[in-house]
Parts: C-alpha cells; sequence; structure tokens
C-alpha cells in the first residue's frame, strides 16, 4: 500500500510539521486528539525530546571537536526531514529498500536521539571547559526561537483541541527550561552540580508535559480473562508449562489480543508478512490490507 502512495507532504505544510519536532503541543495535544486543521498524518511526527536538550545539543555540535557530532547532525536531520513528509527527501526515501513499505513518519526517534547525544556531548564538554558565556548565548537564542515559534502558531493551537489553560500550561513547560539553562550556564557554580540540576530540571519538565498521556491501569481492566480459558488443562513439555496456540473467529482476537491472554495467535501481527506464510494464507483466511488475517470459518483443514 505505502509503495504506491505519494510519500511527501505539500510545501504548504512543511513548517508546521517540521514545528511539530520542536514544540508538539502546538496542533494539540498528541495521544488526546490533534486540531481539526492538521495537516494529514501528523500524529507519528515529531521526535521531540524537551527544549532544554537544544542548548545543550547546540553546545555539542559547534563547541566540541568530538568527531562524531557531524555523524549525529546527519542522523538527526534525515529523521526531522523524513518525520515531516519533506518533499524530495520523503520522496527519495520511499524508492529505497524497505523505506517504500515503511511509515517513515517514525524516523522522527532518529531526531530526539541525535539531540539527546548531542546534548549529552555538550553536557560533557561544558562539565570539563565551563564555557559559560556561549552556552547562556545558546539558551538565549533557543528561548527567543521557540517565542517567536509559539507566537507564529498560537492562534492554530487555540482553534483546535488545546484549551487555553493547556496552551498556557505547556508553553511555559516549554519556554522555561531552556531559561534555566541561561541562569545556571551564567550563575551556578561549580559545573558539575550545575549539571545535576539541568538535569532534575528536564525531568520535571518531561514530566509536566509527559506524565498523564499514559494513565496506569490494571491489566484486568481492559483484558479481564474470559471463563473459557480457564477450563483449558495445562499442559506439560521438556520446558516446563507451555501455552495453547489458539485462532480466533472473524474478528476475535483483534491483533495482538492473543498475548494478553498469554495464548498463541497463528496469525501473527508483523510489520512485513514472511513469503512461505502469505503462500498460505489463502488456504486457512482472508487477507485484510494494512491490518491482519480474518478467519471466517474454523472447519478449513489447512487450520489444524
Amino acid at each position: 500500500m505505502y509503495s504506491q502512495m505519494d510519500r511527501s507532504a505539500p510545501w504548504s505544510e512543511l513548517g508546521t510539521r517540521l514545528s511539530f519536532s520542536f514544540a508538539p503541543f502546538l496542533m494539540g495535544r498528541p495521544g488526546w486528539g490533534l486540531a481539526r486543521n492538521a495537516p494529514r498524518g501528523l500524529d507519528p511526527v515529531g521526535g521531540y525530546a524537551g527544549s532544554l536538550l537544544l542548548p545543550l545539543a547546540a553546545f555539542g555540535l559547534f563547541a566540541t571537536r568530538a568527531s562524531e557530532r557531524w555523524i549525529l547532525l546527519a542522523l538527526g536531520a534525515l529523521g526531522l526531514l523524513a518525520s515531516a513528509s519533506a518533499p524530495i527527501v520523503a520522496d527519495v526515501l520511499a524508492k529505497v529498500p524497505p523505506y517504500n513499505l515503511a511509515i517513515n513518519e517514525r524516523l522522527a526517534f532518529a531526531w530526539a536521539f541525535a539531540i539527546t547525544a548531542l546534548a549529552a556531548l555538550g553536557a560533557e564538554a561544558w562539565a570539563a571547559a565551563p564555557e559559560r558565556r556561549r552556552l547562556a548565548g545558546l539558551a538565549a537564542l533557543t528561548t527567543a526561537a521557540l517565542g517567536a515559534l509559539v507566537l507564529v502558531m498560537a492562534p492554530a493551537a487555540l482553534t483546535g483541541r488545546l484549551s487555553p489553560e493547556l496552551f498556557a500550561r505547556f508553553w511555559l513547560l516549554l519556554l522555561l527550561p531552556p531559561v534555566g539553562v541561561w541562569l545556571v550556564a551564567r550563575w551556578w557554580r561549580p559545573a558539575s552540580s550545575a549539571l545535576a540540576v539541568l538535569l532534575v530540571l528536564l525531568v520535571a519538565q518531561r514530566v509536566g508535559e509527559m506524565g498523564d498521556v499514559y494513565g496506569d491501569f490494571p491489566r484486568a481492566a481492559f483484558f479481564p480473562r474470559p471463563p473459557v480459558l480457564s477450563k483449558l488443562p495445562e499442559i506439560g513439555g521438556d520446558t516446563g508449562t507451555e501455552v495453547y496456540r489458539v485462532v480466533g473467529r472473524a474478528f476475535t482476537f483483534i491483533p495482538n489480543a492473543a498475548a494478553m491472554w498469554e495464548i498463541e495467535d497463528p496469525r501473527g501481527y508483523q510489520a512485513i508478512t514472511h513469503e512461505r506464510l502469505a503462500a498460505t494464507l489463502p488456504l486457512w483466511s482472508r487477507q485484510l490490507p494494512v491490518w491482519f488475517n480474518v478467519v471466517p470459518r474454523l472447519d478449513v483443514p489447512f487450520l489444524s
């Protein structure tokens, strides 16, 4: 399916898509629903790792001599542009196997990884030789650039699904940490404890931004054990208790559900289907596009 699609986004959307990796709340709240005017396919876009890391990453890039910083920059740039479905980059990447089959917006992780690694290099270099004025200047530039981005995108964010209260919360969580880097770089001594302060600030920022996205609930709240499964006798093997392999008719046991009850589903659920397995599918199931296999009948001979 993906190999037949136009993989690049319009040039007019590129700025919005790129901004998602610097301020992901500007078109709604990821995981909670995006704005109605958000570009198509924006959900998997964005490799945001915390604005506090940006000045440290810039310091790692421009103020150190680590040879790997250029590899990280190239990797991060590729991830940033691919995640935004940037024209030219997205089209070229989609001609290279296996990226012609993949959801390449998920390469946003490469941008997040590169920023994090560059920030680690920057923190290490700054601790060894604290260039306070340079790091403070980078923190000030980061704050100013992110502030301008928020001002430009604020109308779109507020007309989406983000309340003014949440917008203000994320605005503060985005801009205050780089200000904290500026304060620490200018006034905190010694450098080793300054990095400890920045680590605490980073954790506080990420908890404030992401701490309530995924709640904690007991497994039984979503996957109560069906009584019929308790009637299955235990089966032993050379390595102890084994698991049953079962198949659900029609839409019973949609992908990954069987694993929650510790039973195996022979249909599996992978991004790529092995050719030898695919050759058997018409004998016992009906394959759905870009999803999994429906088993309409349980009396098919090959199924057993």
